[in-house]
């Protein structure tokens, strides 16, 4: 088993970090196993336990509103568009994460039908 920590934040400003957490093994976005959070709410902590690595994809705002993405090397083919959409037309975390599922979700329907012909 894998276990991962990654600080999160939303200050109530404008400054959030957010991560996506990968299993390129099951082709899923991973939900966190536990989230701690300080007693304002503005920032904590998310863990992870799976199975198999993770790749993380993090989302960055400033409490100024700029903001910035890291995308692992392993889903190139999706930086531009994830950075499309939170760079240049804002969007909510939710609607980067529902995006990562379809892709996943496409990649993996795509492996399985190479491997029935």
């Amino acid at each position: 088993m894998f276990t991962y920590e990654k600080p999160t934040r939303n200050t109530r400003m404008g400054g959030l970090t957010a991560y996506i957490a990968i299993c390129m093994t099951c082709k899923k976005v991973i939900k966190p196993t536990r989230s701690r959070r300080s007693k304002s709410g503005t920032h904590g902590t998310e863990y992870y336990v799976h199975e198999h690595q993770l790749k993380f994809i993090e989302l960055y705002q400033s409490n100024s509103g700029n903001r910035s993405i890291v995308v692992p090397e392993e889903l190139n083919e999706i930086r531009a568009e994830v950075e499309r959409m939170w760079i240049y037309e804002p969007s909510y975390v939710s609607d980067i994460k529902n995006y990562v599922e379809a892709y996943l979700k496409a990649l993996y329907q795509s492996e399985v039908s190479v491997w029935l012909r």
